[in-house]
């Protein structure tokens, strides 16, 4: 039997390419780290569907609404366990908190359960209308009473999922946070290699052009031998040509 193929509802669906749009501006594409953008992603899907799916079903809500994203399932399988993980931690907590705020509620019905018996017995016999009176003050009293802490419940459960929101997005930044550590360590990693390397070329440049300059030094030392030598030459050669000359004048008086 043929996988029934998945579908989110509409309202659903506008709510995942609403939250996209703003995850897309908010964390750039970054083909080598798509840990904070899948993180998110997964959040924003569980906020809007109320749900955790697979990782193949995370792929295929990526290649609809964000196919620009290229995660491997490995990825999106991390970043679910932890967010899940989370969640149940927070789940936890919450529960621990409604048993307290129960257990505030069950006392403070006990108060004024406990106040009103009490003046319920300090009320005068014969006073039966004033106490009559003051028992349907203190009943709507109580009623009053319970529709307030019904309201501090609501409240306090309110902030418990706000707490825990919160909570959950600040161990997302703070992962985030890590990761951009461990990327900026990487590249200070490659800067430094880079350095060396320039500092390594630098010292063979200098070395270079050291030897050139030695070279360049041992020929002119050559050059000024050459030339020399050259001096040399050309006064012996001019001192045979005034020999030579000399002789010749000396056979043209003897031929006369």
């Amino acid at each position: 039997m043929s996988r029934p193929f998945f579908r989110l509802p509409d309202d659903q669906a506008r709510k995942i390419v609403q939250r996209v749009a703003v995850l897309d501006r908010d964390i750039p594409l970054d083909t080598n780290n798509h840990r904070p953008f899948v993180g998110a992603f997964i959040q924003a899907v569980h906020e809007a569907t109320g749900s955790f799916y697979s990782p193949m079903i995370y792929q295929r809500l990526l290649r609809a609404y964000a196919p620009t994203r290229r995660p491997s399932t490995a990825t999106i399988a991390s970043e679910r366990a932890h967010i899940m993980n989370t969640a149940e931690q927070l789940d936890r907590a919450a529960g621990v908190d409604d048993v307290q705020r129960e257990r505030f509620a069950e006392a403070i019905r006990n108060v004024i359960a406990d106040e009103l018996d009490l003046r319920l017995t300090n009320l005068p016999a014969a006073d039966i209308s004033a106490g009559s009176a003051q028992v349907e003050f203190f009943k709507n009293r109580l009623v009053e009473c319970e529709g307030e802490l019904r309201g501090l419940r609501a409240t306090a459960a309110q902030l418990v999922t706000d707490l825990a929101l919160t909570r959950q997005r600040a161990e997302i930044a703070d992962q985030e946070l890590r990761e951009q550590r461990q990327a900026n360590e990487k590249l200070i990693e490659q800067l430094l290699v880079i350095q060396e390397s320039a500092d390594g070329n630098r010292k063979f440049a200098l070395m270079a052009i050291d030897e050139v300059r030695g070279e360049v030094r041992r020929w002119k030392d050559r050059c000024a031998e050459l030339e020399l030598q050259r001096q040399q030459d050309f006064q012996q050669l001019d001192a045979m040509r005034r020999l030579v000359s000399e002789r010749d004048i000396a056979k043209n008086k003897g031929f006369r």
